[in-house]
């Protein structure tokens, strides 16, 4: 909360929304509210999940401008200021897209990641970077700044009830904008907090990444576009969707591996789609950079090798599963991966 109301800026509205905390955060926010009248507070008396809290601040913003800031996030020193300079020389932009460090829990830098404006001359879009999470234009809704009646004009929404609820809202904000505007200066600081990658996997994530990527073919399939975007589309799939999800069943603790769950997970690792993911994935890697290349191809090799594992009846556990995740450590791909 410090992080914007110490900005330079000074025009601009906060919506805080209590998603039926259980410690202290109501009181803290009310404080702020009775300080500074630019703070709104939303008491949720039950918990309803980001998605829908963040859909009730759209609804409830008054500004030009839409910014999201996760609770423990904040914000650089004259983030909004730079910000309001850009849109002067690009006051039709729809979205704006700044770049953001990642810090550990206590708030220290540990990487930065710039954006980077598309090559028009490739071919490039915004929404084909994001679909592949490239050049700075990943799936996280608080690095970009979307224009409120672009919002409402194209009723976008975060999906409601489920962990990744804003793949959806992110990829259509970059697929309708006529005007994306790229601020190549870091905006906001991101916490990761720690956790165990056997801790960080289960069943109902699974179930629900497939569900949000999926859920961007079904909006192609509607504008009459998924042809069009069906080798980016898939490419991307196979990147931050299917690969993650089979690293995550591999390392589901014994006793929640149902047959339910091996059959879904088979069944999206049909040889078919992978032979065809793969083909645009190698192709889209070839004009990539260096670094890029070096992250996306061992990928491949481990959906395929987990494929035939499986096929010949592997029981994914965390202890036998680290062959398949060493893998693809070894080759330092994991640490370039964005999990969204």
């Amino acid at each position: 909360m410090d992080s914007v109301l110490l900005q330079s800026f000074l025009d601009f509205e906060i919506i805080a929304v209590n998603d039926a905390s259980t410690d202290n955060s109501l009181e803290l926010l009310q404080t702020f509210q009775k300080k500074d009248n630019r703070v709104k507070v939303i008491d949720l008396k039950e918990n309803k999940g980001s998605g829908y809290g963040r859909n009730l601040a759209i609804k409830k913003a008054k500004g030009d401008y839409i910014v999201f800031l996760d609770a423990d996030d904040f914000l650089m020193p004259n983030a909004l200021r730079f910000a309001q300079k850009n849109l002067r020389k690009k006051p039709k932009a729809s979205v704006l897209v700044w770049g953001f460090r990642m810090c550990d829990k206590r708030g220290v830098p540990k990487r930065e990641f710039i954006p980077l404006t598309p090559d028009k001359k490739m071919g490039e879009t915004p929404f084909q970077l994001g679909l592949l999470r490239r050049k700075g234009f990943f799936a996280f809704p608080w690095i970009y700044l979307i224009k409120r009646s672009f919002v409402h004009q194209h009723q976008l929404r975060f999906t409601e009830g489920i962990f990744f609820q804003d793949i959806q809202f992110t990829m259509q904000a970059l697929y309708f904008a006529k005007s994306v505007s790229v601020i190549p200066k870091v905006g906001v600081n991101y916490r990761k907090h720690g956790g165990s990658v056997i801790g960080n996997s289960s069943v109902k994530k699974i179930y629900e990444k497939f569900y949000a990527h999926e859920n961007i073919k079904k909006i192609l399939e509607e504008q009459n576009t998924f042809q069009f975007y069906k080798p980016v589309y898939e490419a991307g799939y196979l990147t931050y969707c299917l690969f993650n999800c089979v690293k995550d069943f591999l390392m589901l603790p014994k006793n929640k591996v149902t047959p339910e769950i091996k059959a879904f997970v088979k069944n999206k690792l049909h040889n078919r789609f992978l032979n065809e993911g793969a083909k645009n994935l190698l192709h889209i890697t070839h004009s990539l950079g260096k670094n890029e290349k070096h992250s996306r191809v061992p990928m491949i090799l481990f959906l395929k090798t987990a494929t035939k594992q499986l096929n010949k009846g592997f029981e994914p556990n965390p202890s036998s599963s680290m062959f398949f995740l060493s893998k693809i450590s070894a080759s330092g791909s994991c640490s370039k991966v964005a999990n969204s």
